[in-house]
């Protein structure tokens, strides 16, 4: 699956730079400035909603990408090596974003444990939870790039 993520980022043709804008920079800048703030997480619960709601969706859409995957390669015959790299890209990505999500959704709750309360209250909490909430959005955003263009190929039979 790393090498599938890192085929991302560093594509045959170079480096993809809105994946590593979304992925990589964009975090580390929101992180920075919320450590450079000193911002702290107040109230976590609309995030929790949200994170939950998505990464639920991101496992349904794994189903579907998967089925895609086994079936589409079977039955169609004009789909070449790039069209089943951009579904393992998006296969990939759907589930760095369903990891991601899941380890957000667990940091998100430790503070709600008597002995990790004072925790939500720190700056760096802030910051890893910004970090990895824009990374959890770049991945799904690459994720929705890559499914909309598969599927602009094999759904409606368009040749590239």
């Amino acid at each position: 699956m790393l090498k599938n993520m890192k085929s991302i980022i560093f594509t045959d043709h170079g480096i993809n730079f809105l994946a590593l804008l979304l992925l990589v920079l964009l975090p580390v800048i929101a992180a920075a400035l919320i450590a450079y703030c000193g911002c702290v997480v107040l109230d976590r619960s609309l995030a929790m909603t949200f994170v939950s709601i998505v990464t639920a969706i991101m496992c349904t859409t794994s189903v579907l990408v998967f089925q895609i995957r086994t079936t589409a390669f079977q039955e169609d015959k004009r789909l070449v090596e790039r069209d089943k790299l951009a579904i393992n890209e998006a296969f990939t990505l759907n589930i760095w974003a369903i990891a991601t999500g899941l380890v957000l959704a667990i940091l998100l709750i430790i503070p709600d444990f008597s002995s990790g309360s004072y925790i939500s209250e720190t700056s760096i909490y802030a910051v890893v939870i910004a970090f990895l909430l824009l990374h959890f959005l770049g991945a799904i955003c690459i994720f929705l790039q890559r499914f909309f263009w598969s599927f602009e190929r094999i759904a409606t039979k368009k040749p590239r």
